[in-house]
């Protein structure tokens, strides 16, 4: 399974950064995606290159609290924890 990380993580000894996207077996992704830290990643799709739409929907499907008067690099700060 693949997930990207909301927040900063240490996987394996190697330090992640939030939207990084790692490979984790079913289960621990699973528990990832519960605990808020992960969402899954089917592709390694860029915030950058996501319309603020896309943004909003992302980030409301990860459980992150944003509105449609935040610009696209509040998102994207709000969706990597920052």
């Amino acid at each position: 399974m693949y997930v990207r990380l909301l927040t900063d993580r240490v996987y394996r000894d190697k330090n992640y950064k939030a939207g990084d996207v790692i490979e984790t077996s079913d289960s621990l992704g699973g528990q990832m995606i519960l605990n808020g830290v992960a969402v899954s990643a089917t592709s390694d799709v860029s915030l950058d290159d996501m319309s603020k739409k896309e943004l909003i929907e992302y980030a409301k499907d990860a459980g992150v609290e944003v509105t449609s008067s935040m610009n696209k690099a509040q998102i994207i700060d709000a969706i990597k924890g920052e």
